[in-house]
């Protein structure tokens, strides 16, 4: 089985068309176009000495953090090398022998179910229904898996699902002894995330874990940090199987200050919102594209027009330096789709030049 397709791979890019990695505009990767906050910055400098230490096998101070930011006890989370740390880590704990992923999403579910054992049943979302679900149609697809991958905002399609669908699915699970992973690892940039998210939740829930990340909103892609929210009988068997010092002492204190930094996280919420909306008003003008709703940091799109598919555009793009994520690669889906982070408005105005450029030919 092959490892999983990414975006944001700026050495592969640099190799393919022979240009520094500082020349390309990535639009294939979903991380926060504000980049570092200051703050971060000043903690990591004040703090490079830390790189001699051993970190904190159990990121207490961090958990705290967390634990204040998400009005739950610490028992209840655990933080890892990234979310799709954490990811592989709750496939090897419960060890699954059936596993529902809907798709099309995040790749590394199936593959770290399967490299754990384990086999994967997959509901494609429909086309016709913009990759949305109501808790009816899961429900009617749940027959006797153990474990399920739910991904909301939904990576790559951007659908966001209602809090009550996700409870309803969640009740039904435990009557069916199934296992309920939520990943949110875009949730911090929904507008009204409250209204969406079940961290809260997750802490009396036996049956629910919740993965967040800080690589994407805070822009921490180098560092890697994520954690999971779950019950407290259900975090301890997590910490059984978790490899010592998984999370590096800088990112520890990244991460830290990212959490305390709620100016920069309302600046980026606000900015996110303004470009995503500027940037799907282009892309609507431009015969050919059809962007989805869209409700984080990225907007996927369906192609139309004849004589372009994604992997052509992505080509035609690649060698103007200018990088989008392709989506045959995405199981459910076919070359047809693309993927577009939102980035500055500078950035996003070239991107959209270039597209009329290509779709005017």
């Amino acid at each position: 089985m092959n490892r999983p397709f990414h975006g944001g791979n700026l050495k592969e890019a640099s190799l393919k068309y022979k240009m520094g990695r500082d020349e390309f505009i990535d639009f294939s990767a979903n991380i926060n176009p504000l980049g570092l906050s200051p703050r971060i910055k000043e903690a990591l400098l004040d703090s490079i000495d830390l790189a001699l230490c051993y970190p904190d096998p159990y990121c207490d101070e961090l958990k705290r953090e967390i634990s204040t930011h998400l009005g739950t006890d610490k028992e209840n989370i655990l933080v890892g090398n990234g979310s799709c740390d954490l990811i592989y880590l709750i496939a090897r704990t419960f060890n699954p022998r059936n596993c529902l992923i809907l798709i099309p999403t995040f790749s590394e579910y199936e593959y770290a179910v399967k490299i754990s054992g384990g086999s994967c049943q997959f509901f494609k979302l429909s086309e016709e229904k913009d990759f949305l679900w109501k808790k009816e149609s899961v429900l009617k697809r749940l027959k006797g898996e153990d474990l399920v991958f739910i991904c909301n905002p939904n990576n790559p399609t951007g659908g966001l699902v209602s809090k009550e669908d996700l409870l309803f699915t969640v009740a039904e699970g435990k009557k069916r002894g199934a296992t309920i992973v939520v990943d949110e690892a875009f949730i911090d940039f929904v507008e009204d995330s409250d209204q969406f998210t079940l961290v809260r939740e997750a802490v009396s829930n036996g049956n629910l874990l919740v993965l967040r990340s800080l690589t994407k909103f805070f822009a921490l892609a180098g560092l890697r940090v994520g954690y999971v929210v779950g019950a407290k009988r259900m975090i301890k068997e997590l910490e059984k199987k978790q490899s010592p010092w998984s999370v590096n002492g800088l990112a520890q204190i990244a991460a830290r200050e990212a959490l305390r930094d709620q100016n920069f996280a309302e600046k980026t919420k606000s900015y996110i919102q303004q470009e995503r909306n500027y940037l799907k008003e282009r892309l609507e003008e431009i015969e050919g594209i059809e962007p989805y709703p869209a409700a984080a940091n990225f907007i996927f799109c369906r192609l139309t027009k004849d004589g372009i598919n994604s992997s052509l555009l992505a080509e035609k793009l690649g060698c103007q330096g200018i990088l989008i994520r392709d989506c045959s690669t995405f199981r459910g889906l076919d070359n047809r789709f693309i993927r577009i982070a939102v980035k500055k408005r500078e950035e996003n105005i070239k991107l959209i030049a270039a597209l009329k450029d290509i779709f005017g030919e």
